[in-house]
């Protein structure tokens, strides 16, 4: 018998989304052998120690539904059941550092599908992941599965990417209304209306990428695990899932007319040849400035510092159309 473990967010995107799992339950259940049980997240950590759980009890799949903090909770349990349960196995003091999956039998982990509830839904749109019902419940009954990176920034895992300095505070300014009224450009509104404000700032940044050390003054940077970031599709154009590095894009300090030349050339995934853009892949990436740089990471905000930045290569099964 498959057994599938639903963890949704009931509050995040539109009433007509969230609904889309119940139907899509309903067809697998007219399945035979399929047995599916549902958790509704209330409350932080919530989608964290239910994939957690579901590890623990076996489930085949683990289907997440919901924005980037519900996937990035669901992602973050998955990773630190595998490590909890390697140590115990081989008696050793098993790290994020050693994590391989690809060696671990696919009945001991679950596989994850996700079904995307958020507002931009980049990493789902960049595995095309199926958006009707009837589509994806092909996709979980036919349980193809790819291996994929996991990026670490210290403890704590992010699938798809870490921005930081300008624009970075914006996916926290706006409010779940405008979310579900504009969809991806509430973002878009959001950061034209503190354009000002966000071109004015500036961090002097010292990077360390696999040994390698540069000194820049950024507008603003990013680490990205896939090529399609804030709705646009090519600005980390060379990234995949599971190549074992992480994208880094740097867009250094520049008057406005050079600003608008590279956001001309992001639209087309041509930005990389600009002067003003640093572009690095790396495995481990150390980001440092005397300045608190605002962060935001799969749904996350922080503000530190200091980035320590790691990739888990293949570290996790996603389900894949």
């Amino acid at each position: 018998m498959k057994r599938l473990k639903v963890i949704y967010n009931p509050a995040s995107g539109k009433k007509t989304e969230q609904a889309k799992i119940f139907r899509i339950a309903k067809l697998l259940l007219e399945s035979d052998n399929t047995e599916i049980s549902f958790c509704a997240t209330k409350k932080g950590n919530d989608a964290k120690e239910a994939a957690y759980d579901a590890c623990l009890q076996r489930y085949d799949i683990i289907i997440g539904c919901g924005g980037d903090g519900t996937i990035h909770e669901i992602v973050n349990g998955m990773v630190d059941f595998h490590i909890s349960t390697y140590s115990k196995q081989n008696n050793e003091n098993y790290t994020y550092e050693s994590t391989n999956i690809e060696n671990t039998p696919n009945d001991q982990i679950p596989a994850l599908a996700i079904l995307p509830a958020g507002t931009v839904n980049d990493f789902a749109n960049y595995l095309q992941i199926p958006v009707s019902v009837e589509a994806f419940v092909k996709m979980v009954q036919k349980s193809s599965t790819k291996l994929v990176d996991v990026g670490m920034i210290g403890n704590d895992c992010f699938i798809n990417v870490i921005a930081g300095g300008a624009f970075a505070n914006i996916p926290h300014e706006v409010s779940n209304e405008n979310k579900t009224i504009l969809g991806k450009y509430a973002y878009y509104l959001q950061g034209a209306l503190e354009l000002g404000e966000q071109l004015e700032k500036s961090y002097p940044l010292n990077i360390t990428a696999d040994g390698e050390t540069y000194q820049m003054d950024a507008l603003m940077f990013i680490v990205a695990n896939t090529a399609s970031v804030g709705g646009f599709s090519k600005l980390a154009p060379h990234a995949t899932l599971d190549d074992g590095f992480l994208d880094l894009l740097v867009i250094k300090k520049a008057p406005p007319t050079e600003l608008v030349s590279i956001a001309q050339k992001i639209l087309w995934g041509e930005h990389l040849s600009h002067k003003l853009v640093f572009y690095k892949q790396a495995k481990n990436i150390l980001i440092e400035s005397n300045k608190d740089i605002c962060l935001d990471y799969d749904g996350e905000a922080a503000h530190t510092k200091m980035v320590d930045l790691k990739v888990l290569n293949k570290a996790l099964r996603l389900v894949v159309p």
